[in-house]
């Protein structure tokens, strides 16, 4: 703890952690009583695309990153738990727990809890990674974050106790195209879904909030030409729909939770213990 220590996975290279439901793989502080902040968090710097199909330089690290090759691999993440990340980089960047930067599609991620940051959680960066079955608890900024134009799907995301956003999108470039399914995001600070710009092809397809002030955010102004693409949205004790009156003409709440679980941590995590 104390040191800024971080994992970095650089272009050509592979992370490797596969646990499983009883027995996850935990990577943490080695602190007597760790706490969020003590270490940095995973980077991982692919060769797919980003909206540019240039190679860039990670903030974090300097390294390499992006590409033209969509089924880049970096590894695979199953069954694992990272605890107290979030340590800062330099005076203007701190790490996430998990960030990608122009991933590819054949790097596996699901089963992944993130816990106990002052940062925020997950970060993509462009790339066509995929993840399912995500839950990120206690972050002091966004639970998941999305930049560029990232072509990639999720599932079964899920966001409890997080300081600002449960979904923070900055995505507007015609080459995005992602969809989101079953989400749930559950005590956020500020919004359950950020949209400072809004992709063309972005769809969310089931969503679950709950003690929200505001369930949609949206920078830019929505129209009748350009939609914002979603269904089987429900809102329990949420304060208002959103800022948009275009939206909020528009919405009707699900009459019951979209999809199984969703107010409650998923069943994979229940032999997890949480420091």
């Amino acid at each position: 703890a104390g040191v800024g220590a971080y994992i970095a996975v650089t272009q050509g290279g592979y992370l490797f952690a596969w646990g499983n439901e009883q027995s996850p793989v935990t990577i943490s502080s080695n602190a007597p009583q760790p706490e969020a902040g003590d270490w940095g968090g995973i980077i991982f710097c692919g060769k797919a695309p980003l909206a540019s199909n240039e190679t860039e330089l990670s903030p974090l690290g300097y390294y390499f990153y992006g590409g033209n090759d969509m089924i880049d691999s970096s590894g695979y993440l199953r069954y694992l738990k990272i605890e107290h990340t979030g340590a800062a980089y330099d005076n203007e960047n701190a790490f996430n727990a998990l960030t990608f930067y122009g991933v590819g599609s054949y790097t596996s991620i699901d089963h992944v809890w993130i816990n106990n940051t002052n940062e925020g959680g997950v970060a993509i960066v462009g790339g066509t990674v995929n993840m399912n079955d995500m839950v990120v608890t206690e972050v002091e900024k966004n639970a998941f974050q999305i930049e560029a134009s990232w072509k990639g799907n999720g599932s079964r995301w899920y966001a409890q106790n997080t300081g600002q956003n449960g979904i923070y999108l900055n995505a507007n470039n015609s080459s995005a195209s992602f969809t989101l399914e079953n989400s749930s995001i559950i005590d956020a600070g500020e919004n359950g879904i950020y949209l400072e710009q809004m992709p063309l092809n972005g769809a969310f397809r089931g969503a679950y909030m709950e003690n929200v002030p505001r369930g949609v955010f949206f920078e830019f102004t929505p129209t009748a030409e350009q939609p914002f693409d979603y269904e089987r949205f429900f809102f329990q004790n949420v304060n208002e729909p959103s800022n948009s009156t275009l939206f909020n003409s528009g919405f009707l709440n699900h009459s019951t939770t979209p999809f199984e679980n969703a107010s409650s941590l998923p069943h994979w995590t229940s032999l997890w213990i949480s420091d």
